[in-house]
């Protein structure tokens, strides 16, 4: 009686059986005797792998999201003072704001955010609101499909005035604080030529007149 395809020395040639039994999902593997045996092979699970690789490398989730994820933890008083010393109609020089902001901290005992803090608190601090009906009416016209008492933010007000106003709408948001002029100018869907002329204004109120000594 020839042996069984489970029990089959590995020195003979592996039988049609046993092929038709790898190539349906089965694995062939010798054991300490010399046998080979044929066991089913395992199902591929992505997911799984996915998951063994990511433990391996340390890249599984090993904890929840913080539910402030994204908000700014400092204390709401260094964030008033942050914004006070942000938000006037020239650029701000990073030197006068780390000094204002480090004397503040000083005084309450907290800790000074730090340089990179604050260059990222320009792009997303907040700028305020403002009804649309309180606008002058070019700047109104630039903001077409909003209804009269609509709440809309000063950087989108920036934003329709130089792409969609005309001379007096461009003219009312160029005069907008320097920190709305910096954050509009960071939204996508700007059209070259008014993406250009605020460029040339920002770069303008880069370099504040200096004081008058009278001569």
């Amino acid at each position: 009686m020839s042996p069984s395809p489970a029990t089959r020395s590995n020195h003979s040639c592996i039988s049609i059986s046993d092929f038709l039994a790898v190539s349906r999902g089965y694995v062939c593997l010798v054991n300490t005797a010399g046998l080979s045996i044929i066991k089913p092979m395992p199902v591929f699970s992505l997911a799984e792998s996915v998951l063994r690789a990511q433990r391996r490398i340390g890249t599984a989730p090993s904890r929840r999201r913080r539910s402030d994820r994204g908000r700014s933890r400092l204390p709401q008083d260094v964030q008033d003072c942050v914004a006070r010393s942000l938000s006037g109609h020239w650029k701000p020089r990073m030197a006068k704001v780390l000094k204002d902001v480090g004397e503040f901290c000083h005084e309450a005992g907290l800790a000074p955010p730090a340089r990179a803090t604050i260059y990222k608190m320009m792009e997303t601090l907040s700028t305020g609101s403002v009804v649309v009906s309180e606008l002058p009416a070019a700047s109104q016209q630039s903001l077409y499909n909003l209804e009269k008492n609509s709440l809309v933010p000063w950087v989108q007000v920036a934003f329709a005035g130089f792409n969609y106003g005309r001379g007096p709408a461009i003219s009312y948001a160029a005069g907008l604080p320097y920190l709305v002029l910096f954050q509009a100018r960071r939204l996508t869907g700007w059209r070259p030529k008014s993406a250009s002329l605020l460029d040339a204004i920002l770069v303008l109120r880069s370099d504040p007149p200096k004081a008058d000594n009278g001569v």
